[in-house]
């Protein structure tokens, strides 16, 4: 069979993965319970790449010096800010910040110095 790929079981590149082999991609797929695990594989030779989000790959990257993302983004990634069911002040001060660094082009640039990556 093809090149082995890590996964942490049940993310968005769990599934993104599992759609490429349905649709005849020659890989193993090996899942696992959490990052660490996964890089740890990697790291071992257990597997040959891992696909993970790019935000928690930003943070990783930054720490990580023997690991480097291969190629492009492989699809967008949404994050979303959970609030409180009803707490309607806290939600308008979320999305109000939300927006206003959107609109003043600082989004980005947090995500870009904190994360290594560009979402908004």
């Amino acid at each position: 069979m093809g090149r082995s790929v890590g996964t942490t079981k049940g993310t968005t590149s769990d599934k993104y993965v599992q759609n490429l082999k349905t649709n005849g991609a020659k890989i193993t797929i090996k899942q696992y319970a959490g990052e660490r695990e996964m890089l740890s594989s990697l790291r071992d030779g257990d597997v040959d790449v891992v696909v993970n989000g790019s935000i928690n790959s930003g943070v990783i990257l930054k720490r990580a010096s023997d690991l480097k993302f291969a190629g492009e983004l492989i699809q967008p990634e949404f994050i979303g800010v959970a609030v409180k069911k009803g707490d309607r002040e806290l939600l308008k001060t979320v999305n109000g910040v939300i927006q206003e660094f959107r609109s003043q082009g600082r989004l980005n640039s947090l995500f870009e110095r904190w994360l290594n990556s560009q979402q908004g």
